[in-house]
């Protein structure tokens, strides 16, 4: 085989091995955060199953310290005048002070079902945390429920390791939004959309009388994006539910109420995985007429 015909195989293999990389890594990332809820509702489902035989409380000393913890935080929490950017601001400490809490524990999953979002959300804003899935921005309340209190959740809108929310200008007002933590399914109900620049932090202060979840992201999708979108949701109250423990047809009725909001979902994720298909499809027949040239070569 001819030098130069050789650095053009080399280079189309290349071409194709790049971005054939990134879509192989955003659907490994997308098609496994499915597995990680479903292994979370399994979790918190086996233990309060466990829990209900032994005649415990659902609620262990331990998770009852964490409770308080949680409560403490959001009392100290007034008006949201310590939060800071996440996305801009790499140097500062947060301080939940919670104890028994594990610093990359996942606190709940975020669902947004009208574009296909099944997310976990851990406390603390970090890189790693904005990696790994969205993350409660330090400073606005935590979202367990209560008004004049405002959560904010970040989350990347493009990531070069998932599609993460990718779609989030594809949400409307009346979109339902969910936070699943261990069972309790709290329902928020999509109020409006803003774009904000990154100095109006006043726009993310708690409404009175309210329970307001805000989910934050950069704006526009491809950088610089020198502006944050606001994804403003307030609470719809649920009946409140006298079990003490979750069990799997809990779990059934939870997967239920939002398979019948992603009706309208953007199935983005499944043009990911087509592209992935196509790319490694390709990649192999290069390899395979790269291969059947080297041979012929040899026997001329």
């Amino acid at each position: 085989m001819k030098t130069k015909r050789l650095i053009g195989h080399i280079l189309i293999l290349v071409g194709i091995c790049i971005p054939l990389q990134a879509f192989t890594q955003i659907s490994i990332r997308d098609m496994s955060s499915a597995m990680e809820y479903r292994k979370y509702q399994e979790v918190y489902s086996n233990e309060s199953s466990d829990k209900s035989k032994s005649g415990e409380s659902s609620a262990s000393s331990n998770s009852e310290t964490v409770k308080k913890g949680f409560d403490n935080y959001n009392k100290s929490v007034v008006d949201g005048t310590g939060l800071v950017d996440p996305f801009v601001s790499d140097d500062y400490k947060s301080d939940y002070q919670i104890k028994d809490w594990k610093p990359d524990q996942v606190f709940g999953y975020l669902i947004m079902p009208s574009i296909d979002v099944k997310l976990p959300i851990r406390l603390d804003a970090t890189y790693d945390h904005l990696d790994k899935g969205v993350a409660h921005v330090y400073g606005t309340s935590l979202p367990t429920g209560g008004k004049d209190r405002r959560s904010v959740i970040a989350g990347h809108r493009g990531w070069y390791r998932g599609i993460m929310l990718l779609n989030l200008g594809k949400v409307k007002p009346g979109d339902k939004v969910f936070i699943d933590r261990n069972g309790n399914l709290m329902t928020y109900v999509v109020k409006n959309i803003e774009i904000i620049s990154p100095s109006e932090w006043e726009k993310l202060k708690p409404v009175e009388g309210k329970d307001m979840l805000t989910i934050l992201s950069c704006h526009p999708i491809r950088p610089p994006s020198p502006y944050r979108m606001l994804v403003n949701c307030e609470r719809q109250e649920e009946p409140v539910r006298e079990k003490t423990s979750v069990s799997s047809s809990d779990i059934k009725a939870i997967d239920a109420k939002l398979e019948t909001q992603e009706k309208r979902s953007v199935k983005v994720k499944y043009l990911f995985y087509l592209a992935t298909l196509v790319g490694w499809i390709l990649l192999i027949y290069r390899v395979w007429k790269i291969v059947k040239e080297f041979r012929n070569s040899k026997r001329c």
